[in-house]
């Protein structure tokens, strides 16, 4: 109404009937989707005569808008999308809110880790083994070929590798890097992965939101280092039960909260078989999987304990336990590691020191899928082997398998 005149007759009638039409919406969820809670809807009078009839049909739109913003705020509450808050969880770099960024340290871990899960795929071989140091990654990641194979490598069944659109001597256009990125961000999404506010164009243009795309690689990585610690995947957890502790305790706890049972374990044996070290307190443990490592005391116990002895990479652990220094340490633990095999994950010195927990607790998993230290387990009663029979049939996997899908595409 920039023009300071009134609006004719039909404008404000029209406005009226706007704004009991938003009424009528108020309880119908499936309208309130469709954009007209984006702020209301987008109307502009011109050549206005009668300022009267069109004051109170302003007034009567936006009290009925107001009325409607309770329920819309208990949408967004429950994870429905509202078409103008769409936008509203993304940085400009593509990172999820609320999410510490990953830096350039983690970067290098995180792009030796795709080199090494994705080595020798045939899809991917002209951009792997990717420089960490540079922005290689952002480039490969844009046309989705990269990403999507690396959701394959961790979760085979999230995505059919036959609806990929695969470079066949020429680059791929923009329509088909598109139909990539989509189908690997509902393959994420659906294994829990998704990272929140990212868009798969953000992705085709990957450069431009780096962080978007890191916390992806991030949230997949971690799924497949974490992802099979449970023990129903691997029995021979089982001796991490503490006497006369129940196994189906330890069956409850998540992958973490395991990894931390493992490394006080392997605590708990050296300082048995060493009684007369005296560098180590008798009470030493660990309560969590970044501070309390940061001295790279505890890795390298648990690389002497778990590494063959009289190995070369065994020697770099004992040295490493006997370093004098924090810094020395670590560099010993990463170098009795990378010895040892400990070739899928691969932080830096700093990375232990300062610390980074995502990069702790990724070493850690490495550690363990590659020298767990354990012995196997008995095989269990034909009882339980029959619950998890039950447990195992097809039918609940697949209602399993949907809820999972309906809760990640919640966003929660």
């Amino acid at each position: 109404v920039g023009s300071g005149q009134g609006a004719p007759r039909g404008d404000a009638d029209a406005l009226g009937s706007m704004s009991t039409g938003l009424s009528s919406m108020a309880g119908d969820p499936a309208l309130l989707g469709q954009g007209l809670l984006a702020g209301g809807p987008s109307f502009v009078p011109h050549g206005a005569t009668d300022p009267v009839a069109e004051d109170t049909a302003l007034a009567a739109a936006a009290h009925d808008l107001a009325a409607l913003d309770p329920l819309r705020q208990q949408m967004l509450g429950t994870g429905v999308t509202v078409l103008a808050d769409a936008g509203r969880g993304s940085r400009r770099d593509g990172g999820a809110p609320g999410v510490t960024p990953i830096d350039e340290s983690e970067r290098v871990a995180l792009v030796k880790h795709l080199n090494w899960a994705l080595k020798g795929d045939p899809h991917t071989g002209d951009v792997v083994p990717m420089d960490p140091s540079g922005d290689a990654v952002f480039k490969a990641a844009a046309p989705g070929v990269l990403l999507s194979k690396f959701v394959l490598r961790v979760a085979p069944a999230a995505l059919d590798p036959r609806a990929l659109n695969l470079p066949q001597g020429r680059p791929l256009g923009s329509d088909a890097k598109l139909q990539n990125q989509t189908l690997c961000l509902n393959a994420v999404t659906a294994v829990g992965c998704g990272v929140q506010g990212l868009s798969p164009r953000q992705l085709v243009d990957a450069p431009s939101h780096q962080q978007g795309t890191l916390q992806l690689v991030w949230n997949l990585t971690r799924s497949a280092l974490l992802g099979p610690i449970k023990t129903s995947k691997m029995p021979q957890l089982n001796g991490l039960c503490l006497v006369g502790e129940d196994p189906a305790v330890l069956a409850k706890y998540r992958p973490e909260q395991v990894l931390l049972r493992w490394v006080n374990h392997h605590i708990r044996g050296y300082l048995e078989a060493s009684p007369e070290q005296a560098a180590v307190p008798r009470t030493f443990r660990v309560t969590n999987l970044h501070a309390d490592l940061a001295d790279a005391l505890a890795l390298a116990i648990v690389l002497h304990q778990v590494l063959p002895h009289r190995s070369a990479a065994w020697d770099a652990a004992c040295a490493a336990l006997g370093a004098s220094s924090t810094s020395e340490r670590a560099e010993g633990v990463l170098e009795a590691a990378r010895l040892g095999g400990v070739e899928m994950f691969e932080p830096q010195a700093g990375d232990l020191t300062a610390p980074r927990p995502r990069m702790l607790l990724a070493f850690v998993a490495a550690i363990f899928h590659t020298h767990p230290g354990l012995v196997e387990q008995p095989a269990a009663p034909k009882a339980a082997k029959a619950r998890r029979a039950l447990r195992s049939n097809p039918s609940q996997a697949r209602e399993e398998a949907a809820l999972r899908m309906w809760i990640a595409s919640l966003g929660l």
